[in-house]
């Protein structure tokens, strides 16, 4: 699984990427992945406190059956971003020069 560190203009693609990788790694029972889908997929969160992840076995996470649309959920989440669409959207956003998006994530960077 590579790094799950993209450069802010990055296109929605290479996210798609990480989130087969993840999805994949997940399969392999890779640490780093379970790790990922613990600490980033709300069904493996505490209901009440919502970025606090459940006192739950890593096998529990481990023997779950996860989807594409699980890991990229999970990948969506490590950048911050609530769902996937909101990430494709911010995807979206930056590749337009002209957006507001683009010139204030420019001005980070």
């Amino acid at each position: 699984m590579g790094t799950l560190i993209l450069p802010f203009s990055a296109p929605l693609t290479a996210y798609q990427r990480q989130a087969a990788e993840l999805l994949d790694a997940h399969r392999a029972a890779d640490p780093r992945a379970i790790q990922i889908f613990h600490n980033k997929h709300p069904r493996f969160l505490d209901d009440d406190v919502l970025w606090l992840p459940k006192r739950i076995p890593e096998s529990a996470i481990r023997d779950t059956a996860l989807t594409l649309e699980d890991a990229q959920l999970a990948v969506a989440r490590v950048y911050d971003f609530q769902d996937w669409p909101a990430l494709a959207e911010f995807t979206e956003a930056v590749a337009n020069p002209h957006s507001e998006v683009f010139q204030f994530e420019t001005a980070v960077e």
